[in-house]
């Protein structure tokens, strides 16, 4: 194996490189922060230097596309790269000497996707990796379905990502099909043969069938490689403080109830506020718990002062415990839980926090970092978890270095979840982190037990694997 980039190798990413080496399809299941991105850049130049590949196709999410385009050059690769979507007059012979090309998997669905089929894969010797994987979980999406029927015409297949497993062993399916295997085997039979059925009817995936689950480690050992940051990182470790449990106020509970038994709650202008399905009863149950709804019209109506809500308290507590001495990073769910929480701790400590939120152009966003990633820099960050959980290094300052994190609302969502978590758990850290949950109603409750059934599954089918590779090589 050559490595080839600027940057020396990680051992684990020269184990990676080992495992993969000729194979046509595999998976870098590597957590964050361990080189997936390096990884498939050392290995695509090697390819393409020995003329088995002449491109590079990477689909990723949105927010990464630059970011894959940077790293390449950074790290000494030699590319002419394209970025979807670009301006429409970008002449031919430019397309056709790209051999970097970086495009969002939304698009896959769209132009994007078309222009991708007859420009690459079906013109140039492809070298194809699916950055964060875990998307294409559903076999019947479109973005499924159009990668596994254009993908075969790549030379080689990498899927990267750390957290492959969210909600069942059924994510596994298109993802071991990328990665050249279960040839033949339609979803159906997969989820037959290795997901434990149960719930409504026995039509749900509620775990794994244990009887075939020899089975299923063959198959992932031979085309994917695990690897997780306490066995290759020498960072510090995470401690988990229990749900800090507080009540509800009666006034939030007023509209609780009514929500959670009849779908539906009475504003005080008398308007309703109804959910028609159980997925929008959930968010409508969220909201009411951090003291506002969204209504019909989708606006948000506030249902009390945020400051009496005890929730808020234990952020402000958390709050003050930092002060002078290190940081706190505070992740929310909703927009404007995340706008009420800013103006909150501006109120109470007179010091207007950093913060992610949706909308924000990336000039501002690097503004943000950089004023929490400074001494001098406010001491709290408060980020909405669908913008703030990935790509971000948020560790503080110098001298007051940010190694704690408050989850004031969760969703179920465990790959946000793992991703957040390890905005403060990266290279540099050289404290203990402590992650802390609030809990004042029975939907916040369900939220953080399913966050820790799906860990515990995950653990269950793909993690304890790593055992498994460590001994088979002495280490």
């Amino acid at each position: 194996m050559r490595w080839g980039l600027s940057k020396p190798p990680y051992a684990v990413q020269t184990e990676a490189r080992n495992r993969a080496y000729d194979k046509r399809g595999y998976l870098y299941w590597m957590e964050m922060g361990l080189g997936k991105t390096g990884t498939v850049l050392s290995e695509f130049m090697e390819y393409r230097d020995a003329g088995y590949v002449d491109c590079l196709v990477v689909i990723c999410l949105n927010q990464f596309q630059n970011q894959w385009v940077n790293e390449a050059i950074n790290m000494g690769l030699s590319v002419v790269p394209l970025v979807w979507p670009f301006d429409a007059k970008v002449k031919v012979d430019r397309i056709k000497k790209a051999d970097m090309v970086v495009i969002n998997w939304e698009s896959l669905i769209h132009s994007g996707g078309e222009w991708l089929r007859t420009n690459f894969f079906e013109k140039r010797k492809v070298y194809f990796a699916f950055d964060e994987c875990q998307i294409i979980k559903n076999p019947q999406s479109r973005v499924t379905k159009w990668c596994m029927v254009n993908w075969k015409g790549a030379i080689f297949r990498r899927g990267l990502t750390g957290t492959p497993m969210g909600l069942s062993v059924m994510d596994l399916y298109p993802q071991l099909r990328l990665a050249h295997e279960l040839d033949g085997i339609n979803p159906y039979v997969f989820r037959n043969r290795y997901a434990k059925m149960g719930g409504y009817m026995g039509k749900s995936v509620v775990g794994i069938n244990e009887e075939k689950k020899a089975d299923l480690d063959e198959i992932l050992d031979r085309c994917s490689f695990r690897a997780l940051k306490q066995d290759w990182l020498d960072l510090p470790e995470k401690t988990y403080v229990p749900a800090i449990q507080v009540p509800m106020p009666p006034v939030l509970k007023r509209h609780y109830d009514p929500m959670l038994k009849e779908f539906c709650t009475t504003l005080e202008n008398g308007d309703d506020v109804v959910a028609e399905m159980v997925i929008s009863q959930m968010l409508k149950l969220q909201e009411i718990s951090s003291g506002f709804i969204i209504d019909g019209a989708g606006k948000p109506v506030p249902l009390c002062d945020p400051a009496t809500i005890p929730k808020y308290q234990v952020a402000f507590g958390l709050a003050e415990s930092v002060l002078g001495q290190s940081k706190l990073l505070i992740f929310t769910y909703f927009k404007y839980t995340t706008r009420v929480m800013i103006e909150e701790l501006t109120k109470k400590f007179g010091i207007a926090p950093a913060y992610l939120i949706g909308g924000m152009t990336p000039d501002e966003t690097a503004a943000q970092k950089d004023a929490f990633n400074s001494d001098s820099g406010p001491p709290y960050m408060v980020a909405q978890l669908s913008v703030g959980n990935a790509s971000h290094t948020l560790l503080g300052g110098p001298t007051r270095p940010c190694h704690s994190m408050l989850y004031f609302e969760n969703w179920f969502s465990l790959l946000k979840r793992a991703q957040s978590e390890d905005r403060i758990h990266r290279i540099g850290q050289k404290y203990p982190c402590t992650y802390y949950d609030i809990a004042s109603s029975p939907v916040e409750k369900t939220a953080i037990v399913s966050l820790q059934k799906k860990k515990d599954l995950v653990r269950s089918v793909i993690d304890h694997r790593t055992e498994f590779q460590k001994f088979d090589h002495g280490w």
